[in-house]
């Protein structure tokens, strides 16, 4: 879902229905070919009702793009890179006259999302570092990895870059913007794909798996909401709860302990604070 806002931005969400972790990226594609992207990672943003978490997102294109998107022109959408689904717009779109489709527009209109579950990403972070290198660079720039990006982005993420800032790199620099990326290009379902909890039975040879911390509620069926609260904040973030945040985890605890936990691993995970939550 999405809106243009008043500084003529498109403010929406997309929520990654396989894992808490996973910031999943959208686009906008124009004639068939990507013009802009971004993360959602934000938190919610006003002027539309919808998720609580943060997986909200903004992009600005350019003002004949943004008209066309509001006339509800076929050959503008805004997709979910992963898989292709279509994000729908919050408001109603102004009708355009009947016009012969390019070919372009017919392919556009005919993508549709994979059905293919994403549930990997947790699995794909326990992978050797060299695994996770190679697979996101093969997923962004459709290329293997060189020598010296390999030893610059090992450095980074030993020093405390998340694998998804790496990609917010490499998205960012010419060779992604280079390429040409289609409606059925799908960019993050490598490093998404259910293979790797596959792969993860297999033990590597030459490379160390990296561990994981794991988040279950069962560990936590015996505290009471308070006490809940408080024990999986420090889980997550190595902290005690402020209380500002209490509160308001407190009043949302009748959505179910799974909702709580879903929120403080997701804010976790934009923080770099990668857990493993299974409910």
């Amino acid at each position: 879902m999405f809106i243009v806002d008043e500084n003529r931005e498109i403010v929406g969400y997309s929520a990654w229905p396989w894992d808490s972790v996973y910031t999943p990226m959208v686009g906008c594609f124009r004639d068939g070919q990507l013009v802009a992207t971004a993360a959602c990672d934000l938190l919610p943003q006003p002027g539309l009702d919808g998720p609580e978490h943060a997986w909200w997102f903004r992009i600005r294109v350019d003002r004949e793009t943004t008209a066309r998107l509001e006339q509800g022109d076929m050959a503008v959408r805004i997709m979910r890179l992963e898989d292709g689904v279509l994000l729908q717009p919050a408001f109603a779109v102004k009708p355009r006259g009947q016009r012969a489709l390019r070919v372009e527009e017919l392919v556009a209109l005919g993508a549709s999302a994979d059905t293919t579950p994403l549930t990997g990403f947790t699995a794909f972070l326990k992978a050797p570092v060299a695994h996770q290198l190679g697979a996101l660079y093969l997923d962004v720039l459709g290329r293997g990895i060189d020598p010296s990006g390999l030893a610059h982005y090992r450095t980074r993420l030993a020093t405390g870059t998340s694998i998804l800032q790496v990609r917010a790199d490499l998205i960012r620099g010419g060779e992604f913007q280079g390429r040409s990326i289609t409606v059925s290009s799908r960019i993050g379902s490598l490093i998404t794909a259910p293979i790797w909890s596959e792969l993860l039975e297999r033990e590597p040879i030459g490379e160390t798996q990296t561990p994981m911390p794991e988040i279950r509620l069962s560990r936590y069926r015996d505290l009471d909401d308070a006490a809940f609260i408080r024990a999986l904040h420090r889980d997550c973030f190595g902290k005690e709860v402020d209380d500002g945040t209490a509160a308001w985890l407190t009043d949302g605890i009748g959505k179910g302990r799974e909702w709580v936990a879903s929120v403080l691993v997701r804010d976790a995970a934009r923080a770099n604070l990668l857990t493993d939550f299974a409910g």
